[in-house]
């Protein structure tokens, strides 16, 4: 069950704390009880269906919320403490470059009244859009795909998901490095 969990003294498993200190641990747990595996275990399955699967490949995304994520805390990073005006603020501003790109700003401009941003300000914007545009365009197309056997992909992700009791995790490692070595970079 800890087969898992990193080695070592300074490791946040108890199990493996105590071999590496050389002592015996008297309890056994014995992990989720049923009653919740059998509450978990659907949601496994559903997160292994072929439909979704089907969405990762040749690279895609089915979460499109990282991304958003990752556009807010540029904004207001979680390290630091903010009031929460702050983070509304933040969210705002995300949620207007998310959907409509900088040039969405200039609607906002518009409601703050501040009718004539400047040459250089829509200049900006401009470039930035079109920059961020061509970027993901870019890595989006950086790398082909040669997905020799789908049903290979999909086994393989599916296994992912199920606990470590049923695929052993360095197999199920050498089965990924051995699918990803048929992948070809441009």
């Amino acid at each position: 069950m800890h087969g898992q969990c990193p080695i070592g003294k300074e490791s946040w498993c108890f199990n493996q704390q105590a071999i590496a200190n050389g002592k015996t641990i008297s309890e056994k747990y014995t992990g989720l009880p049923n009653n919740i595996l059998n509450i978990i275990k659907p949601v496994y399955l559903e997160l292994c269906s072929r439909d979704l699967l089907q969405k990762c490949l040749h690279g895609k995304t089915q979460n499109a919320n990282e991304s958003f994520n990752c556009t807010l805390w540029r904004r207001v990073p979680k390290e630091v403490f903010v009031w929460l005006k702050t983070v509304k603020l933040g969210a705002y501003d995300a949620t207007i470059q998310f959907n409509e790109g900088y040039m969405g700003c200039l609607k906002m401009f518009k409601k703050l009244n501040i009718e004539n941003p400047g040459f250089f300000t829509l200049k900006g914007y401009k470039h930035l859009d079109n920059t961020r545009i061509q970027e993901s365009k870019r890595l989006s197309t950086s790398y082909q795909y040669n997905l020799v056997d789908e049903e290979e992909f999909l086994s393989i992700a599916c296994r992912m998901w199920y606990p470590a009791e049923i695929w052993p995790q360095e197999s199920l490692e050498l089965e990924v490095r051995r699918y990803a070595s048929k992948f070809q970079r441009n």
